[in-house]
């Protein structure tokens, strides 16, 4: 693949587009079906559910250029934190405020709060937009590698991941089951299984 002069793969990047543009215009046309009835082209929304699990794949894959330039699992979260949540309490933010002050709706604190720390489904607290439902699997699958790499186990992450794929098959082959570890289901981290599928090529030699 080719980088360019920040270090980036082009190829990457493209995919990134593709998958974006997927998800906007399968919500778009949906949307327009909704509330207008009609839809100047339509977008299956399942199209755009599965541009996401694109970027979970693409997220796995570029996660571990992120860590070989960690020295510790601390600057791992901090570069994770630093680079997403002032966007998204922005974006939150705004959500909020046209919420309450275009169309009306009741301010809810708690939900608001909760949503900021991207966990709040751990928390017992649903999206406050359903589009946000991607980032409780996103923070899972950081978590579980900060994880990993606190316990210098990121040398062995080719067998970690396809381990990781192969119960995730068996998971889903076995049907729904009891998951619940606390207040995190078992289910819920193997649904970060597509991360796990992204890694398995940046373990491939160059």
């Amino acid at each position: 693949m080719n980088k360019n002069n920040e270090g980036r793969f082009l190829e990457i990047d493209v995919l990134r587009g593709l998958a974006a543009l997927c998800v906007v215009l399968s919500h778009f046309s949906n949307h327009c079906m909704v509330f207008f009835g009609e839809a100047p082209f339509h977008v299956p929304l399942h199209y755009g559910f599965y541009a996401v699990e694109l970027f979970f794949v693409i997220s796995g894959f570029v996660i571990y250029f992120t860590l070989e330039r960690c020295d510790t699992w601390k600057d791992f979260v901090f570069a994770r934190v630093s680079r997403l949540c002032p966007t998204f309490w922005i974006v939150l933010t705004l959500m909020s405020a046209i919420g309450v002050f275009v169309f009306g709706n009741k301010f809810w604190l708690g939900g608001y709060v909760s949503n900021m720390t991207m966990v709040h489904e751990y928390l017992g607290y649903p999206n406050i937009d359903i589009v946000y439902w991607s980032l409780t699997y996103e923070i899972s699958f950081y978590g579980v590698m900060a994880i990993l790499f606190a316990r210098s186990l990121l040398r062995h992450m080719e067998y970690i991941s396809v381990a990781w794929l192969g119960l995730a098959c068996i998971w889903v082959w076995l049907g729904p089951g009891p998951g619940n570890v606390g207040s995190i289901t078992v289910t819920d981290a193997l649904r970060a299984a597509p991360h796990g599928l992204g890694m398995i090529p940046a373990f491939v030699p160059q």
